[in-house]
């Protein structure tokens, strides 16, 4: 289930070009939905 993670973090990074704040906003990116699974375990 990463593997589509993976390619949609690297999609973002080839539409936004090759640096290394561009590859952390494309992981937060690919992360949002990880992180308000686990907000909404919290609740």
């Amino acid at each position: 289930m990463s593997f589509p993670y993976v390619l949609l973090a690297l999609a973002i990074v080839a539409v936004l070009g090759p640096s290394l704040m561009n590859a952390l906003i494309a992981v937060a990116i690919v992360n949002i939905p990880f992180l308000l699974g686990m907000l909404r375990e919290l609740q």
